[in-house]
């Protein structure tokens, strides 16, 4: 399992996550990539669309989560306020403690996940399931665990049904 913690952002067009966040093998090249789609940063530089990776999960409270992500090279995950509310939700911003920060509420059944906030950024966190796989190591992410590293079960809570073995760095 990996932590992802996803920033909510109301200017983001679309949720969008570093290149060094994945495995290179599960970015999948769109017609995006191939037609040279762009996205806008703050300050007007034009950041490449790389591909797009689907992100499966649970919430810290065991609530489902699958989103997917276009790759580009923005500094951490953004999740698209735009994007979750064409996806049937509502986005909620209000101040209720230091450490929570809204909701994003799903309109056809209710149910919510929280929204952190945490540096002056809200966001959400999400356990995300993700097989890990020898590697040549380097700087990928998803190389095998080094000596000084070691396997952590499942998120609390998390249930998983699958025989495949699953790993998150600790």
């Amino acid at each position: 399992w990996q932590q992802v913690n996803i920033t909510v952002d109301s200017g983001a067009c679309d949720h969008v996550v570093p290149p060094q966040a994945v495995d290179p093998r599960e970015v999948k090249v769109t017609e995006a990539v191939r037609q040279g789609v762009c996205y806008s940063a703050a300050n007007g530089a034009k950041i490449p669309n790389l591909g797009e990776v689907q992100f499966e999960g649970v919430t810290n409270d065991n609530q489902s989560l699958n989103l997917t992500f276009q790759v580009a090279g923005v500094k951490k995950p953004l999740g698209s306020v735009r994007k979750m509310c064409a996806a049937g939700n509502r986005v909620v911003f209000e101040d209720i403690s230091d450490v929570q920060g809204g909701y994003v509420e799903n309109l056809v059944n209710g149910t919510r996940i929280p929204i952190n906030k945490e540096g002056g950024t809200y966001g959400v966190a999400m356990w995300r399931l993700r097989k890990v796989t020898p590697s040549a190591g380097g700087d990928n992410m998803f190389a095998a665990l080094s000596e000084d590293e070691e396997e952590e079960d499942l998120p609390e809570g998390a249930n998983s049904s699958s025989s495949t073995t699953f790993r998150r760095r600790v």
